[in-house]
Formats: C-alpha cells, structure tokens, sequence
C-alpha cells in the first residue's frame, strides 16, 4: 500500500488526498474526510455522515479496483456546505452501479456489494458523478451545514413615507427582511432554505445569492428580491416580496429591474421565478408549468413556474 500525498491549499479552504484504491488505507481516507471536518467547523452529526460516506465509497472503489486505480479526495468547505469529491479513472467502472433508484436485492449478492454505495447516498444531501473532460470520474458529496430556524412572528402594518429607494443590504438588514419575509407570507409563497437566516447570509458571501431591498425615507424596509444561481446559466429570483398592504406594482418592477441589470451582466440565459405572484409581473414572465408543491398534512398546492 502506498499513501502519495497530503496538502492544503486555496486560501485554507480545500484539502486534498491522494492515495491507491487499497482497502488497508481505509483509515487513512476515513480520518481524512474526519480531521477535515474538524478543521472546518462542520458539526459533529454531520461530520458523522460525511466519515460514513466515505467509508462506504472508499470500500467500494477498494473491491472494485484492487489497489490498481489512484483516487483523488478533495475536501471543500464552501461556506453554508461542505463537499467531498472523488476523482477516478472509468477503466473496470460499472457505472450501473450508480443508478440509486434500482432496488438492492438481500438475495443477489452482487446487488449487496453495492449498498454501500446507497448507504452513502442517504448520508449526504447531494450524490452526483460525473465525468471530466480529462476522462476521469468525478463522484460528489455535499453535505450542508445546519442553522437555526426562524419562526414566523405576528405580521405588523407598516405605514411607508415618501418614494421607495433600492440599496444593497448588511447583515442586520437582511436578516430583518428575511422574518418579514416569513411572516408576512403563507409558507407555500416561501422556500424553506429562506427560513434560515444564517444559511442566507453565508450563501450571499459565498456569491451564490444577491439581494436587493426597498426602503423609504426613513429607512424602513419596505420590499426585496433575492436571486440564486441554480445553474451555470440560470438564475431564479425569490420575489419581489412586497410588506406594505397595496403591493404597488412599480415598486415590484424596481426591485425586478435591479435583478434583470444584475444578470445581464452575466453569461446566464434564463431567469426563472416561482414565489410569489404579483399582479403585472408575471406579464413580463412566459408560464413554463405548474408546480405542486405538498404540506406536512399532505395538502396540494399547485404554484405556477416563469421564465424569461
């Protein structure tokens, strides 16, 4: 067995290990995946499922290759998340193996050998592989970090003074547009993940979000639109989400303009939006689908989805 190197790079924010596909480095992977996770911060019952994870990948690849293969292992922390890839090369690659919707059979034992590789995907919040240009195997894990809740708090009338300005918003800002958020909407016109302020604010400083508000004369936060990439090219904006009782269609369009401006800049080519339905701007939109959308008490909301 043969341990080829270990190094930090990227600003602090990037581990990587690279090792032969050797059942007897197991550990050595293991401990890998653990001592990142402590280095980074992330909490322990996470940290837990990213260690299990990749026991159970590390084990696979170990019987699938018999310390005939390298594998790479890059441990990123990306702010609100952590991820874990694994590079490898295709030879002697059953990629079926990876299709996690076919059923595990206790009777075939073929089929057990890969249930490490489902027990590793119910471990992680995402489980995707794919394939580099240089030929190798990319298999990615990502586990998010966990934040507390916000809970929606008694709605309260707010009476704005004079004309409504834009601006980019500090932390305080956000935070407080977000329970408004919470608070002044139905949970089906709020996605969860805007629920927890403090993922927000981590996923806007790791540039995956940008906001824009609306306040007035007397800086009292009167609207916003948050928008996400969701893709290389593609962007959804959450709002406009709009406080005041007449949700005047123009200051909808001040807030939907600055997004507009923003990924134009950009090489994105479609806008997407789903929460909430304003009247007017949705004219500015074309209707892709519906999307239905279920409670915890099985209830079925169907909520239309633009795109432009």
């Amino acid at each position: 067995m043969k341990l080829k190197e270990i190094r930090l790079k990227h600003n602090n924010k990037k581990l990587e290990l690279t090792l032969d596909t050797d059942v007897g480095l197991l550990e050595v992977a293991t401990s890998f995946v653990r001592n990142s996770a402590t280095y980074f911060g992330l909490g322990k019952k996470e940290a837990m499922s990213l260690e299990l994870a990749s026991e159970e990948i590390f084990s696979y690849m170990s019987n699938l290759f018999m310390s005939d293969a390298e594998m790479k292992i890059v441990y990123t922390d990306c702010s609100y998340f952590t991820q874990i890839d694994f590079y490898f090369r295709t030879s002697s690659l059953n990629l079926r193996s990876f299709n996690l919707t076919e059923s595990v059979s206790l009777d075939d034992e073929e089929s057990l050998k890969e249930m490490g590789l489902l027990i590793a995907s119910h471990q992680v919040d995402k489980f995707k592989l794919s394939e580099m240009r240089d030929g190798n195997i990319k298999l990615a894990l990502k586990k998010e970090k966990k934040y507390p809740r916000t809970e929606k708090e008694g709605a309260k009338a707010i009476s704005l003074r004079g004309s409504l300005s834009v601006f980019t918003p500090g932390d305080e800002e956000l935070k407080d547009f977000l329970q408004d958020v919470v608070s002044f909407y139905k949970e089906q016109d709020v996605p969860e993940f805007l629920f927890y302020p403090g993922k927000v604010l981590d996923m806007v400083a790791n540039k995956e979000c940008n906001v824009a508000l609306l306040r007035d004369k007397k800086r009292l936060i009167a609207g916003g639109i948050i928008w996400c990439w969701n893709e290389e090219k593609t962007v959804e904006c959450l709002g406009p989400y709009l406080f005041d009782e007449k949700k005047d269609a123009k200051d909808a369009f001040k807030l939907l303009d600055t997004c507009i401006s923003d990924i134009g800049r950009s090489p994105i080519v479609c806008l997407l939006k789903r929460y909430p339905e304003i009247t007017n701007v949705e004219s500015n939109f074309e209707k892709l689908g519906n999307l239905f959308l279920y409670s915890n008490n099985n209830e079925r909301t169907k909520k239309p989805v633009y795109f432009r």
